[in-house]
């Protein structure tokens, strides 16, 4: 009943049309039209203030694929991926594609199934090589404050562990990780300059 009343939009189709007849059908470049790149690059700068060229943006067939690209190119036979619970469905499947594994972090209904900074600290080895992290969490719908994500990044950081965040487009929720991806990135530069 739902596909019934939501239908691609016309402006859609006409432009799959009109791509039909510029024969524009054959593969392109692995990390996507340049055309399109270079329109999220505008994207990102007008909207969120980040400044990316589009040669250092890939365009992905869906939020799975991007998650699976990301896995493959940083995790290595045996890397521990912390993956808080509850958990959308596919992504210790995604890990252990790579040869991941995924360690599970229970979380409390108290806290809107979110992860602790102190739930992460106990969950760490010398195996632990990225946190999967979901804002809004995918599937509960929690969305993490700034101190939270804040507290979150700053055990990363002194543990040496890369964060795998994906993020619902929001601006309320862009904006909040903005700060504290820009907070981060002034942490990171901090600890590599001394």
């Amino acid at each position: 009943m739902l596909a019934n009343l939501i239908s691609t939009p016309r402006k859609a189709k006409n432009a799959g049309i009109e791509t039909i007849n510029s024969n524009k059908t054959r593969y392109d470049a692995a990390p996507g039209l340049k055309e399109l790149r270079m329109a999220a690059a505008k994207k990102l700068k007008i909207e969120n203030g980040l400044d990316y060229d589009f040669e250092n943006i890939v365009i992905s067939s869906g939020a799975k694929h991007a998650i699976t690209n990301a896995l493959i190119a940083l995790v290595d036979p045996g890397d521990e991926v912390i993956v808080p619970m509850p958990y959308w469905v596919s992504y210790p499947e995604m890990i252990k594609l790579t040869g991941g594994v995924p360690v599970f972090v229970d979380t409390a209904f108290e806290n809107n199934f979110k992860l602790t900074a102190d739930e992460l600290k106990a969950s760490i080895t010398d195996k632990t090589k990225i946190l999967f992290i979901t804002n809004p969490s995918n599937p509960t719908g929690a969305v993490y404050t700034k101190d939270e994500l804040m507290a979150i990044a700053e055990v990363c950081l002194e543990n040496n562990i890369i964060i795998l965040l994906t993020k619902s487009m929001s601006a309320f929720v862009s904006k909040i990780l903005l700060q504290v991806l820009l907070h981060f990135q002034m942490l990171l530069r901090y600890h590599c300059h001394h």
